[in-house]
């Protein structure tokens, strides 16, 4: 198996599956970058 160590992911999104997915990565031991292009939280816009 390939080591993890120093390896790095980008997230695009982060909707609940994105920052599943980026806690699960971290944990794991890649190193995370998430990016959101909304302004609010999706719960926030879903409320309007």
């Amino acid at each position: 198996m390939k080591m993890i160590k120093d390896q790095k992911i980008l997230i695009s999104g982060a909707s609940i599956a994105g920052l599943s997915a980026a806690w699960w990565l971290e944990h794991i031991g890649y190193h995370v970058t998430l990016v959101e292009m909304a302004e609010q939280s999706r719960r926030q816009q879903a409320e309007r």
